[in-house]
């Protein structure tokens, strides 16, 4: 019944998307657009999305660069949204409200944002199939396309752990198998 009524678009609960808010009950509740404006702030929800995907896309931002920037604007993150107490899970009332770069990351990585939500991909039950539903987008699928390349240009010449820094680090290719040669220190 469940995978019927997703299937038709419905909300079925849980943590609604940020940007987006909740409209109508049971059967009929749809997620919508949230273009009101955040107290303190000229900018909606909706605004701080495509302001992320500008800042990704256009600015060609690290998820490091964009969250600080966030801080710096005092943009709440979902944590503040609606004075949200929680009373269990990893969402508690004492978190710092504080937007961070994974956060951010998942963000723009979320399919949500270019009009598709996945319903049923955080389950664990073992051969469920997720179910692709339609719902209204805040950014179109070719910045959204974008913004992965970005977020991969960055993760490939990012610091990460790497002790040793090589010259030519990512940038050279097997041209059998496709991988990257990688420089390994004696």
């Amino acid at each position: 019944g469940t995978n019927r009524v997703a299937a038709a678009g419905a909300w079925l609960g849980g943590i609604v998307p940020y940007g987006y808010r909740k409209t109508g009950e049971k059967a009929t509740a749809r997620l919508a657009v949230s273009e009101e404006p955040i107290p303190g702030l000229d900018l909606s929800e909706a605004d701080v999305i495509r302001m992320i995907y500008r800042m990704a896309v256009v600015e060609r931002r690290s998820c490091y660069q964009i969250s600080a920037k966030l801080n710096e604007l005092r943009v709440p993150c979902a944590y503040r949204r609606d004075d949200r107490l929680v009373l269990r899970g990893k969402r508690k009332q004492r978190t710092a409200g504080l937007w961070r770069p994974g956060r951010v990351r998942n963000l723009i990585v979320s399919t949500t944002y270019k009009g598709v939500h996945e319903y049923g991909k955080r389950t664990r039950t073992k051969g469920r199939q997720t179910i692709s539903r339609p719902v209204p987008a805040i950014v179109d699928a070719k910045t959204w396309e974008k913004a992965q390349a970005n977020l991969k240009a960055h993760f490939l010449f990012g610091v990460r752990n790497s002790r040793n820094h090589y010259l030519l680090r990512g940038l050279m290719k097997c041209a059998c198998c496709d991988l990257t040669y990688i420089g390994v220190a004696n």
